[in-house]
Order: C-alpha cells, then structure tokens, then sequence
C-alpha cells in the first residue's frame, strides 16, 4: 500500500514539475522573442508568404549554408520593419532609390555576403518599389588582438564593389567601398565632391552620352552650379556632369553589425556621434555570448546621447555557427535615431560612469 501512495505521489510531482518548466520555457520565449510585426504600418519591406511563419524562424535557429549567407540581408530586413512598427519609416514604400550604410565591415563577412548576387535578389525582391539600392561598406580596419591591430589582409580598394543589374534592367545594386575608421566624418561623407578643384571623385550614376563609367575615379577640376567638370585621371576625356552622378548620398539607414562596441568604443565614438547628430536611423547588431552586447549595448548607447526607439530584441535571422548552434553573429539588435549626442571631450567621463554605474568595462 505505502509503495502504490509513492509512486502516485512521484508521479504527481512529476507533472507540476513538467507543468512549471513548460511555464518557465514559454516565459523565456516571451522574453526573448519580438511579437510579430504589425503589417498595419508600411515599412516598405513586403514579406513574402512564409518568411515569418513560425516553421520557418524555426528553421532559421538551426545552421543552414544558404541561411549563412542570407542573415545579414535578413537581418537589414528586419531592423527596417523594426523601426516601423516603433513609428519610423526608414525606407518610403513608394521610394525608388535608397542608400544604406554598414559601418566596421570587414572583407571576409560584410563584403562577402553584401556582394552576393543571391543577397540582392531576396532584398530586392522584399522591397520590389527599389530602382536603385547603394550599399556603402564602411570599415576594412583589422581586428584587435589585445593591443595589436591585425590589418584586413583583403581590403579593397576606395570604390565600385559591385554593380549588378535585376529584373531584366529595371533595378541597379551598387556596392560601394571606403577603408577607414569614419569617412563620413572625416569628410562629410564618402565619395562626395572635393570642395577643392583636382580632388577625386567617384562616378556613381549612368549619365546618357557620358564619357565615364561607373566607378570610375575622376578628377573635379572645375564647378558651375549643380554641374562638376570632371576629368579622367589619364588627361583624355572631360565632360560636363550634374553633382548627382558623382557623390552617394547621406545613408537613409545604417547597420552596425557585431559592434562590440565595449571592445571598440574609441573607434566608434566619433561616427556614433556623426549618426545622432544626422539623425540617421541606425541598427545596433550583436553577437551572442560571450559577447555581452546583449547586456551592454543599450546601456552604452543611451550613455553616448543616443536616442534608443527600438528596444533591443532577438534577431529571427541570426548566423548560426555550424557544429556549434549557440554561438550566433547577427544574434540581436537594437536601434536609435537622433538624441544629444556627447562631445569628445567627454569620452574618459563616460567610460568611467558606465563602469560605476552599470559595471561596464570599457576599452581604453
């Protein structure tokens, strides 16, 4: 009798067990994961039938090569649609022509799949009112290995990446390189019109009868108006041509993709700084732990002047390392558009409140 009372007594226990860890589980996913986007408000993103339903995001947390190379553009995606639903429409459904910018890239990831021909296509095809979409890959600076600097063996050069046309001719993809820290504080931004004669520019759009190709350096060597007169860098051709064709213009949206930006901060700071004041609409991207962008990222921003209108939140389309599905770049995110942003001078104040108060050690 005593035997039959236990063994009714453990099974009972093992089910409010059971039934507290599936709370618990469901709590966590709660938690963990965005509601879905509320289509109500136009982002100029269109999902296609399945990209959201819930067998694919659950596909999307396993490796898969072809998800490998689809999360960043996924992963822009989704930062778009999630600064719509918080009341920022960062690209106009009836927009025609969009530039953005990815800052900290490097040659063996951003320029990888940014340059993928399969990569355009999906984002092309989820934001079908684009005519012409510039990517401008900012970064190429190595990565630190403790107070060493290991350059980027494969950065490219200033200029043209990719050029590719879609949809029998109907849509244009460029992919724009710049090496350095923060150009576009440095100079305004890459690639715009020296404010010097015999400064270097890029030509960037297709001028009817024009004597340059795209991507081309040219030399500025006069102004009238709207109109540059640029000269090839051999001395043979000139031609008369609109400020349009050679500058890209200032990001409608940025992307910092796996910032670190604990790690990075001095690198940041300044082009941060740039995008608040610029009013830029900017995602935040990071990776999972042992990185603790999750905990800290946030936390930084807002200390930085940042102006946080998307709350940080899990990726559905995350890079999922094969053999090893809980390390993940592209694992979450969160976003800002403006704000006050802090001076310089203001950097080692900074550092040393977010250590006091929120335990956070910062890179000096």
């Amino acid at each position: 009798q005593m035997t039959r009372e236990l063994a009714l007594q453990k099974k009972k226990q093992a089910r409010v067990m059971n039934k507290m860890l599936d709370c618990y589980k469901a709590e966590r996913e709660v938690e963990q994961d965005p509601p879905p986007p509320d289509h109500s408000i136009p982002s100029g993103v269109v999902w296609k039938d399945g990209d959201l339903s819930p067998e694919n995001m659950e596909k999307w947390q396993h490796y898969s090569r072809v998800f490998w190379v689809a999360s960043l553009g996924f992963t822009l995606l989704n930062a778009v649609d999630s600064f719509a639903q918080a009341g920022i429409c960062c690209l106009h459904p009836e927009a025609t022509s969009w530039t953005v910018y990815f800052f900290g890239v490097s040659s063996t990831m951003e320029q990888q799949w940014i340059c993928n021909k399969l990569v355009h296509s999906l984002l092309l095809s989820r934001m079908p009112n684009l005519r012409l979409l510039r990517v401008v890959l900012v970064g190429f600076n190595g990565s630190k290995q403790g107070k060493d600097i290991e350059p980027d063996p494969n950065a490219p050069a200033d200029g043209l990446l990719a050029h590719h046309q879609y949809q029998n001719g109907q849509a244009v993809v460029q992919v724009w390189g710049c090496k350095g820290l923060w150009p576009a504080v440095s100079r305004g931004a890459p690639f715009t019109i020296p404010d010097q004669m015999g400064g270097l520019a890029f030509v960037v759009g297709d001028v009817p009868g024009r004597s340059f190709s795209i991507g081309e350096r040219v030399a500025v060597i006069g102004r009238q108006g709207s109109m540059c007169l640029a000269r090839s860098l051999d001395g043979l051709r000139r031609e008369w041509v609109t400020t349009q064709y050679l500058e890209i213009p200032k990001p409608d949206f940025a992307l910092l993709a796996n910032a670190q930006l604990a790690q990075y901060f001095n690198d940041w700071f300044a082009g941060i700084v740039w995008l608040v004041d610029e009013k830029v609409p900017t995602a935040v991207i990071g990776m999972s732990s042992p990185d603790k962008s999750w905990e800290e990222d946030d936390k930084i921003l807002s200390a930085m002047g940042c102006d946080l209108k998307v709350e940080k939140q899990r990726n559905r389309f995350p890079m999922v390392l094969e053999g090893n599905e809980a390390v993940r770049k592209n694992e979450h995110f969160c976003g800002f558009k403006g704000g006050l942003a802090k001076p310089t001078t203001a950097m080692a104040d900074l550092k040393l409140m977010l250590l006091a108060e929120h335990e956070i050690m910062i890179s000096w």
